[in-house]
């Protein structure tokens, strides 16, 4: 027992070690890991999968993660020997799906690129990128061949896999493989191997996958001949990450780093190589770890300089000055002159370069003569998806009038603008909610505890200040006649539109009715947006001097199968000097006996004051105890 607990203590140079891991390839399912969802947390659909899980054949087992947010599953490995460790495990990774995911391949769009993918396999600090599963194709009908249920994409007759079935082949025949090298640099030190990272709202896609299995860690010793390899391409990995954007002192370190490692490398002494390695890990992951702070630097950067070449000739002064800008940020970058406590600062310094740019004249803005301010948003109309856009990932329907949509889930959509001038604004955005299904949504769509979705604007400063309204109800402007269709039997239900669903029917005869429908998608959603629908979401906002903007759509009490469905934001200037009075912050409000809620009343359409009870489209005002007023239509 001695003899066997030494030997452990003191393997030899390349020594298989993975017997130190539990389960390793899956095989008992999720045993030994930590990190994984069971079956019945995973979720399925638009961005909102909770992974990773395990699948795969009866002879295979593999663990994936699709579309999931931040993940990390791992083990630890406790007493193992002092030295060197590479850790190697099968899998690989796809930005989008069929023919998106091949075209981002091809066109090496920004998370399609080699190592630009965020999923990796890792040794303690140290990681790996996960390959692109494309990059190593095989003849059509391979995968067919060796599994007839395999899930397979086929391109120019070569095949890659497409599900976990197809995946368990490529791994049971040894492909994508990829290592990370790692340290137990002293006694008692624990390793923590394992896959982290994300896959979710990646470059716009909902559809990005990472699948992977069979982890093996080799001990590579503290050998001259066994460190000397793994130094020098770590030294050749070092060297390239410095070219990379990160803070001045990670730099210095990684440099320092560097030059050590090289100095270890000309001699023979292994234990030297190995400190030096151990030092140059650890200044590569704090360069990572700058590197990535700094990524939303570099590209607010590149957004920079392509807007600048758009409003060259129509804002020649703003672009002038952006573009001073620009070449003051990128000499600074490429000098390793920055820290990353000044990233922040310099972002809001190119946002609000980028506003000035396509803001228009406003000198003159007033409440008679207002500014469209639209153009200074990114994206308003979700021709781009997400682009421009932050918070919870939106639902998308390019195809059908580039709407955006929230289904069954609550949410905190918004863009932020820097670079606006002090003043008052009104954001307006064609917006509909519905509480639940059409039928439910119908029946209490007078009620404000039903009414759950807002629209908000916010001064964001010294102080932040938000405004916001309650978004529209879906029943709460239809005209009937342009939705009604009449005398109807009930057996003819299955006659009428397609996408649209039935808010309520009346009783016209025996076996005669007349349905009203509402609409049920996005694409009958964009035929009422384009007819001019749903336009009354307005909300005010009053700018401080220096602030920011920050406008969306926000909800945070869930009704099951409740929809809003949105396009066409706008955003108007109505100068310094308006009188215009801003909203206050009702989203707080969850139901009419709130106790902001202090006062009631009901109007018709002419003006009259009126009874609730009252038939037809009437107004209702709501005044709430901070003085707030709050007026909408509902129809009873």
């Amino acid at each position: 027992r001695d003899l066997i607990k030494t030997a452990q203590k003191n393997p030899i140079s390349e020594r298989d070690m993975t017997g130190l891991l539990v389960n390793p390839d899956f095989e008992n399912g999720q045993a030994g890991w930590t990190g994984f969802k069971s079956v019945a947390q995973v979720k399925w659909g638009n961005g909102s999968n909770n992974m990773p899980t395990t699948g795969g054949t009866a002879a295979n087992t593999c663990a994936e993660a699709f579309s999931s947010p931040q993940f990390d599953l791992y083990q630890v490995v406790e007493n193992a020997p002092v030295g060197v460790y590479e850790i190697s495990v099968q899998g690989f990774c796809r930005n989008g799906r069929g023919d998106n995911a091949w075209n981002n391949y091809v066109n090496q769009t920004t998370y399609s690129q080699p190592g630009k993918f965020p999923v990796y396999v890792y040794l303690n600090a140290k990681t790996t990128p996960f390959v692109n599963v494309f990059s190593e194709p095989v003849e059509e009908g391979h995968y067919k061949a060796v599994d007839s249920g395999a899930e397979v994409y086929v391109k120019d007759g070569q095949e890659y896999p497409d599900g976990m079935r197809s995946s368990a082949v490529a791994f049971a025949e040894g492909m994508y493989v990829q290592k990370a090298y790692g340290l137990v640099a002293k006694e008692g030190d624990p390793i923590r191997i394992g896959v982290k990272g994300t896959s979710a709202g990646l470059g716009g896609e909902d559809d990005n996958w990472v699948i992977f299995d069979n982890f093996k860690l080799t001990f590579k010793g503290f050998q001259a001949d066994i460190i000397l390899p793994v130094l020098n391409d770590e030294i050749t990995k070092a060297e390239e990450k410095a070219k990379e954007n990160m803070g001045k002192d990670a730099y210095d370190a990684l440099d320092g780093a560097i030059t050590a490692a090289k100095a270890a490398a000309g001699g023979e002494n292994g234990e030297a190589m190995f400190e030096s390695l151990s030092d140059l890990f650890d200044a590569e992951a704090a360069a990572d770890a700058s590197i990535l702070a700094f990524a939303p630097l570099s590209e607010a950067l590149e957004k920079l300089m392509a807007e600048t070449e758009i409003y060259f000739d129509t804002n020649p002064t703003a672009a002038a000055a952006a573009t001073d800008l620009y070449s003051t940020i990128d000499g600074r970058l490429k000098n390793h002159d920055i820290q990353d406590s000044e990233i922040e600062d310099l972002i809001n310094q190119i946002n609000a370069a980028i506003t000035a740019m396509k803001m228009p004249p406003v000198d003159k803005a007033s409440d008679d003569n207002p500014v469209d301010m639209t153009k200074v948003l990114v994206n308003p109309t979700f021709d781009e998806n997400a682009s421009g856009w932050s918070g919870t990932t939106a639902g998308w329907g390019g195809d059908m009038g580039a709407l955006a949509e929230f289904f069954d889930t609550n949410y905190d959509f918004y863009q932020t603008i820097t670079g606006l001038p002090e003043g008052t604004y009104q954001v307006a955005v064609q917006a509909f909610y519905r509480a639940g299904y059409a039928d439910y949504d119908y029946a209490n769509r007078d009620s404000l505890q039903f009414s759950h979705s807002f629209l908000y604007a916010q001064s964001i400063g010294d102080e932040t200040v938000t405004s916001s309204k309650q978004v529209m109800r879906l029943n709460e402007i239809l005209n009937e006649s342009t939705f009604q269709y009449a005398n109807y039997p009930a057996a003819s239900t299955d006659e009428l539109p397609e996408n649209f669903a039935i808010a309520y029917t009346d009783t016209i005869a025996e076996g005669q009715y007349t349905f009203h429908l509402v609409p049920d998608r996005m694409n009958t959603a964009n035929d009422v947006f384009l007819e001019g629908m749903f336009a009354g979401n307005v909300v005010t906002v009053k700018l401080a001097e220096g602030a920011k903007l920050r406008l969306g759509l926000k909800k945070e009490t869930l009704i099951g199968k409740d929809w809003t469905i949105f396009d066409n934001f706008t955003l108007t200037y109505f100068g310094k000097n308006s009188a215009k009075t801003a909203d206050g912050d009702i989203s707080g409000i969850q139901d009419m006996n709130h106790t902001d809620a202090v006062k009631f009343e009901f109007f018709t359409l002419d003006g009259r004051k009126a009874t609730a009870a009252q038939k037809g489209i009437i107004i209702q005002k709501m005044t709430l105890s901070n003085g707030a007023v709050v007026v909408r239509k509902v129809r009873r």
